[in-house]
């Protein structure tokens, strides 16, 4: 009962690091995601500096866990 609710879970945000800005590929633990798999929060592209490596950014993945979505960029106080 338990791993069938677990379904229906809200995804969790995640925290994943640029690794090439064009073509747009962030690593998220050992998996890369490229660009074909990435949805990005439109100030992030309108940005004058838009994403650069080693950004570090936060993401959250779509219910099928195949899309991520870029929701910000992120830095330590």
């Amino acid at each position: 009962m338990r791993t069938q609710g677990a379904k229906f879970n809200t995804p969790y945000v995640q925290v994943g690091v640029v690794v090439s800005p064009d073509p747009l590929t962030i690593k998220l633990g050992d998996l890369q995601i490229g660009k074909e798999n990435l949805l990005v929060a439109d100030y992030l592209l309108l940005d004058t500096e838009g994403l650069k490596a080693e950004d570090i950014v936060a993401l959250i993945p779509t219910l099928d866990e195949q899309t991520y979505i870029v929701l910000a960029r992120i830095v330590s106080p």
